[in-house]
């Protein structure tokens, strides 16, 4: 695992904030927080698939901006699923990862959009984000974080299964024939590192990428790569792999499938 470097977030921190040294972890308690937040010292598997699916589905408020606005720095993120009960699952991932449990929010699906999320405040979460991990906060301008290219292929393979929970597709073309794995993405220049890191972690040979005016996609059509990539895990959520893990071929594959969901779920999310 991949030692994290802190020194860019202990500069961000403030005078009154509280600092504690563990074997495995810092423990952090910001001016005025609520919440005593954990932060590990190690890109460990699980933070590997949170980094991924928070690059496709998470958010950062800027700071600058609502100290602008308010007179004061406000530190919130923002991450979830169309899944009630993967979001949850994905807040039980948080917890173990950073100490504190978030309020799952549905205020979105009263307004008919079906979209359940965590919405914290927390100033160290925010800045172990952008000063640890590399994510620019209120920005849509994404790419795959330094650490994580510099990582080994299973943290790679990691950060990939919660990328493609977030954001990727896996569906039947013609008349249910042919399995295509895809993803969209606004820009061009991600989708180009995450078909590089998919080269890297899971050995995919063959994709297409596509740029076209307001967005990119990437495909992967050959069916030999799509069945190598569900069989080495390449999705998670379960909603997106259990529709086709019943009728993936060959027989190898389902028993990979199955066998994979469940191993990787339990790693994760208990």
């Amino acid at each position: 695992m991949n030692r994290l470097d802190y020194s860019m977030f202990f500069k961000s921190l403030g005078e009154f904030d509280r600092i504690t040294l563990k074997d495995n972890y810092y423990s952090i308690t910001a001016r005025g927080a609520k919440h005593t937040v954990t932060l590990p010292h190690m890109l460990s598997p699980k933070m590997s698939y949170f980094i991924g699916f928070f690059l496709g589905d998470g958010g950062l408020k800027n700071t600058k901006t609502t100290r602008i606005r308010s007179g004061k720095s406000e530190y919130k993120l923002i991450f979830g699923d169309y899944s009630r009960k993967f979001t949850q699952a994905l807040g039980k991932l948080f917890s173990g990862l950073f100490g504190f449990s978030p309020k799952i929010r549905n205020e979105r699906t009263r307004k008919g959009e079906h979209y359940y999320y965590y919405n914290p405040t927390s100033k160290a979460v925010h800045l172990f984000l952008t000063k640890v991990i590399g994510f620019k906060e209120g920005s849509y301008e994404k790419y795959v974080p330094e650490i994580i290219l510099k990582s080994s292929s299973e943290s790679q393979k990691w950060f990939l299964r919660g990328y493609f929970d977030a954001e990727g597709s896996i569906y039947r073309k013609y008349k249910r024939k042919m399995l295509i794995i895809s993803v969209h993405a606004r820009e061009y220049g991600l989708l180009k590192q995450i078909q590089t890191v998919l080269q890297t972690s899971f050995g995919l040979a063959s994709s297409r990428l596509y740029k076209e005016k307001k967005a990119a996609k990437l495909f992967i059509t050959v069916q030999s790569e799509v069945f190598n990539l569900l069989s080495q895990g390449l999705f998670t959520h379960p909603d997106k792999l259990g529709k086709y893990a019943a009728v993936a071929q060959p027989d190898s594959v389902k028993l990979a499938l199955r066998e994979g969901f469940g191993e990787r779920s339990k790693l994760l999310f208990h």
